[in-house]
């Protein structure tokens, strides 16, 4: 079992629409552990919040979506020690700070990572080889 760096892209997909995203909570289900930064709880939420006011989801939809999102996460990495790599990093892909931070906690604790960014995956491809 390998550790898993959860970003809130698979999670907002997870929770909205679990059916659909069978493989993805199975790579949840099988890791030693799920990490997250701290940002994840925003990011999750305002994406959630985003189908909430386009009426995708209704307001107790959206609070319930995002404590299952939240439930995904057994480990919170305080995001403020992963900033000055992040922002390095960010510099030097030329990439969002925030994926960034996904991607130091990805490399600080040697967990995969599971995302449904396919620029973020692909960029943690790139610095994996």
């Amino acid at each position: 079992m390998t550790a898993l760096v959860l970003d809130a892209s698979a999670a907002v997909r997870m929770v909205l629409s679990p059916a659909d995203h069978d493989g993805m909570l199975v790579e949840v289900a099988k890791a030693s552990d799920v990490l997250a930064p701290h940002l994840y709880a925003a990011e999750t939420g305002n994406a959630l919040w985003k189908y909430y006011r386009s009426d995708k989801i209704d307001a107790q939809a959206l609070r319930e979506r995002h404590a299952e999102a939240l439930a995904l996460v057994s480990i919170w990495v305080p995001d403020t020690t992963l900033f000055p790599e992040a922002l390095a990093l960010a510099a030097r892909c030329h990439h969002p700070v925030y994926d960034c931070v996904y991607l130091v906690t990805a490399r600080r604790f040697d967990a995969a990572l599971l995302t449904a960014d396919r620029r973020l995956a692909e960029l943690h491809r790139e610095l994996q080889a």
